[in-house]
C-alpha cells in the first residue's frame, strides 16, 4: 500500500518501523529518517502544487493558496503534519524550512 493510504492506520505514538520491499536489512531508525526526508521533499516540492517558495531572503516554503482543495490534497497536508510531529517527537531533523505563518499555526 502507499503511504498516503495507510498513514491513518499507524499508531504514531509508538515506535514506527519502516520496511522497504526487497530489503532484508533492519531498521534502527535510519530508514524512518530517510522515509520522512523523502516524504517531506515530495510534498514540499514545487511540482506538487501544495507549496511555493516564500517571499523572504531565506529559502522557506509557504502554502500555495491556489492549490486544489480536494480530499487528496487535504490528506497530503495531514500526512505532512503527522510526519513533522513524528520527526519532532523522535528528534529527527526536518530538512525543510517552512514559512513563519505555518510554524505559528502549528504551535498555536
Amino acid at each position: 500500500m502507499t503511504t498516503l493510504g495507510t498513514y491513518k492506520e499507524i499508531n504514531w505514538h509508538k515506535e514506527v518501523k519502516v520496511h522497504i520491499d526487497g530489503d532484508k536489512g533492519m531498521d534502527a531508525g535510519g530508514l524512518l529518517r530517510e522515509w520522512s526526508s523523502v516524504i517531506m521533499k515530495e510534498i514540499i516540492h514545487p511540482e506538487s502544487g501544495l507549496f511555493l517558495k516564500a517571499d523572504t531572503d531565506d529559502v522557506s516554503y509557504k502554502i500555495n493558496s491556489e492549490a486544489d482543495v480536494d480530499e487528496h490534497v487535504l490528506d497530503c497536508f495531514k500526512l505532512l503534519g503527522t510526519v513533522i510531529g513524528k520527526c519532532i517527537f523522535e528528534r529527527i531533523p526536518i530538512n525543510a524550512y517552512l514559512d513563519r505563518s505555518i510554524i505559528k499555526h502549528m504551535i498555536g
